[in-house]
């Protein structure tokens, strides 16, 4: 049955938006009697028009005490505060067609009785707060509630002077292989986890990237590099020596992994999504070309490596050689290691035919040049450890020559620079990546 006592109601409501749904009820003259969704009673018009001091709402904390709103657990269609009747002048059952029980949600139940509103079976006092819960703080504007905190939602201001929390954002993006974390200031962060895209074959490179998914490729072979100290710059023998390799110093290097050969198209494609070489033709084991410094970055990073340091690729191109190429102090050793001017017609070649150098690293001269992490600049004059290059400039660092190069372009201390954004088909490049726990 609907509650009665709404004699002693004070304020008029709304009529419902069709209406024709408004039961009889002991209300005064003109007002009926309604149902809350918590079962409880409220006087409202036989008209359609708004109470002067009426508010619009959507839950019953939108209203000022004792108000209630209608909406709240109903449909659209009722939007003002209304206040609720007296129980306890109730005057029995009301004999009319809405004669029926309602639950905690204005459903009729099957044994007459009215359903409590939660669910340890008594109706919560509008204003308290569960056990535990701290109780809303109270607000004048939207502003007032704002606790800096976008996981949870946008806070508001509701009509009964109370802060109401908003929804959660939804954060996932749909991606397997992402972790999908909120923080309260940056908001949704989707950060890839390439260990969730492992197949369990060893063959590929199980890459996360970010709106693709789940991407294998060919396999990345890392060769480790040991720790030690070495003269960074051209050596004492070398007629040929430019400004910019000078002055040699001493360098002293942690432990590192180097990758066995330049990055392929294959490898490339299959993280990125494309591939940029001009020499595709060359086929799917031939190096990467037109790469720019970001492309090679941004590859390295998302098969957990990196770019090399300058000093760190002639380290490790050089493998204790302190002679003027990777091979010794005769161009002539180049035919064996390199694709050059001499013998590549001017293209580039499936990675890893020439001869490794002591470390086991293929077509550490020749073939493609490649890029570094460093900045352009000029050599320090005393001994440093694991050196990063200058902290700014205009130009990244390019090392070992390509299949353009005669010998001069090939010596182990050789250097080039292109600005990041630049690009060519003699471009390429190779990851490093610091040694993990164990290795």
């Amino acid at each position: 049955m609907f509650l009665a006592g709404c004699e002693t109601a004070s304020i008029t409501g709304v009529h419902p938006t069709d209406g024709d749904d408004t039961p009889p009820g002991p209300c005064p003259a003109g007002l009926s009697c309604m149902p809350t969704s918590l079962g409880e009673a409220f006087c409202m018009t036989a008209d359609s028009k708004f109470p002067v001091d009426a508010s619009y709402c959507e839950r019953d904390d939108d209203c000022p005490a004792p108000l209630v709103c209608p909406v709240d657990g109903h449909g659209p269609a009722w939007k003002v505060c209304l206040k609720i009747c007296d129980p306890e002048a109730a005057d029995g059952d009301l004999d009319n067609e809405y004669d029926e029980p309602l639950d905690g949600d204005g459903e009729q139940t099957e044994d007459g009785d009215v359903a409590d509103s939660d669910a340890s079976g008594g109706d919560q006092v509008e204003g308290e707060t569960a056990e535990g819960d701290e109780p809303p703080a109270s607000c004048q504007e939207n502003s007032d509630c704002d606790d800096g905190n976008v996981c949870n939602g946008v806070e508001t201001c509701g009509g009964n002077g109370l802060c109401r929390t908003g929804e959660a954002p939804n954060c996932d993006d749909g991606i397997d292989c992402t972790d999908d974390d909120c923080y309260s200031e940056q908001g949704c962060v989707h950060g890839p986890d390439n260990g969730l895209c492992d197949d369990e074959n060893p063959g590929t490179v199980d890459v996360c990237i970010k709106g693709a998914g789940c991407l294998h490729g060919s396999a990345v072979k890392w060769v480790p590099i040991p720790a030690g100290t070495f003269q960074m710059g051209c050596v004492p023998q070398d007629s040929n020596c430019h400004d910019n390799e000078s002055p040699r110093h001493e360098v002293l290097l942690s432990a590192f992994q180097m990758m066995k050969t330049e990055v392929t198209q294959a490898q490339f494609e299959a993280v990125a999504g494309y591939n940029p070489s001009r020499f595709s033709g060359c086929g799917p084991d031939c190096p990467v070309d037109t790469a720019t410094w970001f492309d090679a970055k941004g590859f390295c990073e998302a098969v957990g490596g990196r770019l090399p340091t300058e000093a760190e690729w002639e380290y490790a191109a050089r493998a204790w050689s302190e002679d003027i190429y990777i091979c010794g102090n005769d161009s002539v050793c180049l035919n064996a290691v390199a694709w050059s001017y001499s013998d590549s017609d001017s293209m580039t070649h499936p990675v890893g035919l020439k001869v490794a150098n002591a470390w086991g690293l293929h077509d550490m001269a020749g073939n493609v040049v490649e890029w570094t992490a460093d900045w352009f600049g000029d050599y320090p004059a005393e001994n440093v450890a694991d050196p990063t290059g200058p902290a700014d400039g205009e130009h990244r660092v390019l090392r070992g020559g390509s299949f353009g190069n005669s010998a001069d372009g090939l010596r182990a201390s050789g250097r080039g620079k292109v600005q990041p954004f630049g690009s060519g088909s003699f471009i390429g490049f190779r990851c490093a990546r610091n040694l993990t726990a164990g290795e």
